[in-house]
């Protein structure tokens, strides 16, 4: 009887309390009402067999609410937004490296085409002065163009070409006459134009010291004079020294050597001298020393210049210039104080 009276009552709370649990549910997805779709005819895709069903159409967005232009603005410490766009492009045309070209009815074209077109023949045919004076026209008549560029620069190395050609002909002219300034002049200038030219380093070595040393000989040749002095005697040795070992050894070096030698031995070679006094003038020759007092003497003397001072109690002092000469005996000289004080 217990068990029958609790079925009971747990009957009756069922179909109490259930439906009012089934009110407070949520309607369910398949509960909510289906919108009514039109029937699809035999002959449209969704009649066959297998047809997929089309998605339901979305919502349209709603619009964003107005703003109103009353409404303050933004803070001002707000950060922009920043722009993320790419930067436009150069256009292709300033990236050429010549300046836009004229119009085809611009007359600076048809001088520039004139002036190119002379300039590159002279520039084929090694005219390169021609060249160069055609191409300034063309470059007068539309600067800044690369071809007029590239084509002065061409003339311009092809005259520096002629230059340096000149100048090693002059200079190895220069060395088969023995005219060694000459020479290390040209080798110089071609050193100007191009530093490091092999022929003209190699022209240059050779020419400096031949120039030294051929000047150094002709200094002695023209004036033989001082190799009476011993000091400048042994320094025109030593040049001799030089001369001989120099090669090549052509003409002209050979000619001065020859007549430095015979002008050291000339110079070595004592001349006798004739000197005439009174007896009471004491006489004495600068760079060789006091003569005394005597009426006549002979002196040996080196080629030279020689000054003779004749000093006299009582007398202004006498003094003479005696030139003695290797191929010329000098006259007698007359030394002696006559003027009173």
């Amino acid at each position: 009887m217990a068990l029958l009276a609790v079925l009971a009552v747990a009957m009756a709370g069922v179909f109490l309390l259930l439906p009012r649990w089934m009110a407070r549910r949520p309607p369910s997805a398949a509960a909510l009402p289906q919108p009514s779709v039109p029937a699809a005819s035999s002959d449209s895709p969704e009649a066959r067999p297998g047809a997929v069903e089309a998605p339901a159409a979305e919502e349209p967005m709603t619009e964003p609410p107005a703003v109103d232009p009353s409404a303050e603005d933004p803070p001002a410490d707000d950060p922009p937004i920043a722009d993320t766009r790419r930067p436009a492009r150069r256009p292709q045309a300033a990236l050429s490296a010549d300046p836009p070209a004229p119009a085809a009815g611009d007359p600076g074209t048809a001088q520039w085409s004139r002036a190119m077109s002379e300039g590159l023949a002279a520039l084929d045919s090694g005219r390169f002065a021609e060249a160069q004076a055609a191409l300034a026209r063309a470059e007068a008549a539309r600067p800044g163009t690369r071809a007029a560029a590239d084509a002065i620069k061409r003339a311009e190395e092809g005259l520096k070409g002629e230059a340096m050609s000149r100048h090693r002909a002059r200079g190895e002219s220069a060395e088969a006459r023995e005219d060694w300034r000459a020479a290390l002049v040209e080798y110089d200038a071609a050193l100007k134009l191009e530093p490091q030219v092999a022929f003209a380093q190699e022209g240059r070595a050779r020419s400096r010291p031949r120039a030294e040393l051929d000047e150094t000989l002709a200094a002695y040749l023209q004036r033989p004079e001082r190799l009476s002095t011993e000091a400048v005697a042994r320094e025109a040795e030593r040049a001799l020294v030089r001369a001989r070992e120099a090669s090549p050894d052509g003409p002209r070096l050979q000619q001065q050597t020859a007549a430095l030698e015979r002008l050291l031995r000339e110079a070595r070679t004592p001349v006798d001298v004739h000197l005439v006094s009174d007896g009471l003038t004491e006489v004495s020759v600068l760079r060789v020393g006091s003569l005394g007092t005597f009426r006549e003497k002979k002196v040996a003397l080196r080629p030279g210049s020689y000054v003779v001072v004749g000093k006299r109690q009582g007398y202004r002092d006498s003094r003479q210039t005696l030139v003695v000469s290797p191929t010329r005996v000098p006259p007698p000289l007359d030394v002696r104080c006559q003027e009173a004080l």
